[in-house]
């Protein structure tokens, strides 16, 4: 006749209660990579609603069309069309996002929004050469040398649930590292160059690149 192992039950409610609390709290201090889920998203695509009075959102929501059907319904790029909630939504999100930050640095939202396009085409998984992640592409080196988005694969995964992405720390920390740069260099086109190189007035064709890009945003909803 076999033995059998007893198996354990725990019959006491609370203290099978506070055993699962005392593990989340033990996977939390290891680093869980999972967004806090009681953080409020952030921007317009909480209301997954693409609003015709934002011209930025809307010019961004032309540029990541990449085919109209005949009745009028844009295909969107893959990565926009896969983001929870649909590509509208997201659209909607992190347009609010840059036009919020450019506003509290000062910075003309048509310009950081095309910074969003030429880097990462409203990417936020988009991964640089040199490890740059979020849209405005912050390299981990540099700007985004303390940014968990930049520094945690498994956190930047987890992120792509949201229809946010975590992009809020990313673009407040972008808009503020391109003011400081046009500041310290003295005019916007400098500023462009330290802000993809590092020295003021360099990158001279990712500076022109930028300001056509601008310049076509803005063109698309006169």
């Amino acid at each position: 006749m076999k033995h059998q192992a007893p198996r354990f039950r725990l019959q006491n409610p609370l203290l099978t209660a506070l055993l699962l609390l005392s593990s989340s709290v033990m996977l939390g201090a290891c680093g869980g990579a999972t967004p806090d889920a009681n953080e409020p998203l952030r921007g317009a695509g909480a209301q997954h609603e693409l609003s015709t009075d934002d011209p930025i959102a809307q010019a961004l929501a032309a540029r990541l069309t990449i085919w109209v059907s005949r009745d009028g319904e844009p295909t969107y790029a893959r990565h926009c069309r896969n983001a929870p909630g649909g590509c509208e939504a997201r659209i909607a999100t992190l347009a609010e996002l840059l036009e919020d930050a450019a506003d509290r640095h000062g910075l003309d939202p048509w310009l950081f929004a095309a910074v969003a396009v030429r880097e990462s085409m409203l990417n936020p998984a988009a991964i640089g050469a040199q490890g740059e992640a979020g849209i405005v592409q912050l390299h981990p080196r540099g700007a985004g040398h303390d940014m968990r988005y930049v520094q945690d694969a498994s956190y930047r995964e987890a992120c792509q649930s949201r229809v946010d992405a975590c992009q809020g720390p990313v673009v407040e920390r972008g808009a503020q590292h391109l003011a400081d740069a046009i500041e310290g260099c003295g005019g916007t086109r400098a500023g462009l160059g330290k802000y993809a190189s590092g020295r003021c007035g360099a990158a001279a064709t990712y500076v022109e690149r930028m300001m056509a890009e601008r310049d076509r945003l803005e063109s698309s909803q006169r």
